[in-house]
């Protein structure tokens, strides 16, 4: 978790957002925003998503980080699929069925979110992310927040990552 203007970036399992909407209380001039990373899974560019995982994997544990991207290599882009009886190879983006999917995909996001953020000169109250969907809390004006989404949909240098 890292914080923020006067909130907080965090990742919420399912039981622990729902939670988190329930007991939020808001000033009347709040403004609640919700979030969806659109087809966030199939989405990340694969070699910068490893270089993420690697980092963040590197932070952790000091170590050498040539065999987990090795590894997360060999997992996330040898990943074959069939549809209407035919093979495929999926060529950009993970698969959302193999186990690597969530943790790559919330490594990748919390990094991703927290450039935006940080760069941005409104910051929500409070952000709360499960995956790749956000709610968050906003005490600007209704202008500030709608320039902050504009900046978000622009932010990833590939626009394919959109909150919408």
């Amino acid at each position: 978790m890292s914080s923020l203007g006067g909130g907080s970036v965090s990742l919420l399992h399912m039981t622990d957002f729902i939670n988190f909407i329930k007991r939020t209380k808001t000033g009347k001039d709040t403004i609640l925003v919700t979030m969806d990373v659109s087809s966030s899974y199939t989405n990340i560019p694969l070699e910068e998503g490893i270089d993420l995982v690697c980092q963040t994997y590197d932070k952790f544990h000091n170590n050498n980080t040539h065999y987990p991207r090795e590894m997360l290599g060999f997992i996330l882009k040898e990943n074959s699929f069939q549809f209407k009886g035919e093979d495929y190879l999926q060529k950009h983006g993970t698969v959302m069925e193999i186990k690597t999917a969530v943790s790559f995909a919330n490594i990748f996001m919390a990094e991703t979110e927290n450039k935006l953020i940080h760069q941005s000169y409104s910051k929500p109250r409070e952000w709360q992310r499960c995956i790749d969907d956000v709610l968050s809390l906003w005490d600007y004006s209704e202008k500030d927040v709608d320039h902050f989404t504009a900046q978000a949909n622009k932010f990833h240098p590939s626009n394919e990552i959109i909150f919408l």
